[in-house]
């Protein structure tokens, strides 16, 4: 997690910016999208999103996603009505070409944090620990 110039607004509000990373070519799974793969009925990235709009910490969410996925993941925000998702962009080549376009949607945040939108395993007290570990 990072800093930005921006200071947090109050001592109970955290202004935390996500950017959500799943714009991965699936090369490992043999060219499936494990993106949309459903866990329990909900889609792997659905899990990972709805973490943080439960969160008091996040104000904002931008999206990255696969050319593949881009239209599913915008009408998956739509239908789930999600507040926080400012954005849905493309990924790039590379990971880190992902992450820029990411940070480049985000509007500005005092704190941002960067999350592997495949690991659905992320809950409200990590997303606490974390923030609460980068502002001191």
């Amino acid at each position: 997690m990072a800093k930005s110039n921006y200071g947090p607004r109050s001592s109970d509000t955290y202004q935390a910016g996500v950017v959500i990373v799943a714009a991965g070519a699936g090369r490992r799974m043999g060219g499936l999208d494990k993106v949309l793969g459903p866990i329990g009925g909900v889609p792997l990235i659905a899990r990972a999103v709805e973490v943080f709009e439960r969160s008091p910490y996040v104000d904002a969410i931008v999206l990255v996603l696969g050319w593949r996925t881009l239209e599913q993941g915008r009408e998956m925000a739509r239908q789930r009505g999600w507040q926080k998702v400012r954005a849905i962009c493309q990924g790039g080549r590379r990971r880190q070409d992902s992450v820029r376009r990411g940070l480049a949607a985000l509007p500005p945040s005092a704190w941002v944090v960067i999350h592997d939108g495949v690991r659905p395993g992320i809950d409200l007290d990590m997303i606490r620990r974390g923030i609460e570990a980068a502002m001191q």
